[in-house]
Order: structure tokens, then sequence, then C-alpha cells
């Protein structure tokens, strides 16, 4: 009688584990933030790591690096948030991380944001999930023009 229930109660606590593993996967997942059907990705504005500057820096910290197209610029003024511009892109590949609930990405760029982004341009991007939200890892160094 031992002999099997014991193996019954391994098999369960594994089903457990690969039940509440999968959930947590799952639920990072579908905490990313959408706007209609764009995965909203955010910049933070301040002091760069200067850890940033090394490219295997990047590529070893990064959760997502992706391969994408510029689709649209989007230039954007209002007395209160200032000039800032929505940039629309479609991810071609994926370099690093699980595939995301939406190839299209909206990026909201602030003017305090040394980056530029052309329409129909090849960009690479160095993206972090943090607490649901999908940050430019390293900001301006985390775009790595690729036409």
């Amino acid at each position: 009688m031992v002999r099997i229930i014991i193996p019954f109660i391994i098999f369960i606590i594994f089903v457990a584990v690969t039940i509440v593993c999968g959930c947590i996967q799952q639920s990072s997942l579908s905490k990313i933030q959408m706007e209609e059907d764009y995965i909203l990705v955010y910049v933070k504005v301040g002091p760069i790591d200067l850890r940033c500057f090394n490219k295997s820096y990047l590529v070893n910290e990064a959760d997502y690096i992706l391969d994408c197209t510029v689709d649209k610029v989007d230039l954007k003024a209002d007395m209160y948030s200032g000039i800032y511009s929505y940039v629309y892109l479609t991810v071609n590949n994926y370099i690093k991380g699980n595939q995301l609930p939406s190839n299209k990405l909206k990026i909201i760029v602030t003017v305090r944001t040394p980056i530029k982004f052309n329409q129909g341009k090849k960009v690479r991007l160095y993206l972090k999930n943090v607490e649901g939200k999908l940050v430019l890892f390293c900001q301006d160094r985390g775009v790595e023009k690729l036409s």
C-alpha cells in the first residue's frame, strides 16, 4: 500500500508545481500593459547605469531582444505633457524572450529622451519587464539601429 501511495503523492506534488509555475509565467505576460492591439513600452528618464554602455550587459540582462520595423512616428504636443512621440513598431523577430501577446508595440517617447525613430527603419530593442510594464532597457542604449 505504501508503495502505491508514495508515487501517487509525488505525482500530485509534481502536477501542483507544474500548474503553479505555468500560472506564474502566464500571469507575468497577462499583466503586460496594452492599448488596443499595441503593447505599451515605456522609456525611463534619468541617470543611465554605466554598465549599459557594455553590449554584453544589454544582451545578458534584457528580458526581450526584438528586431522591429518602425511603422509610424506620431509627434504630439500638449500644455501638460509637453512634446512627445508615439512610435508604432511591428516585431519581426524574437532574438530573446518568449512570444508576447501582440507583435505590435507602442513606445511613448518624451522630449527629454534622446531617442530618434524613423519610419520604415529597422531597429533592435532591448526590453525589460518591470512589474508588468515593458521598459526600454538602458534608455537610448536599448535601441540599436539595424538599417
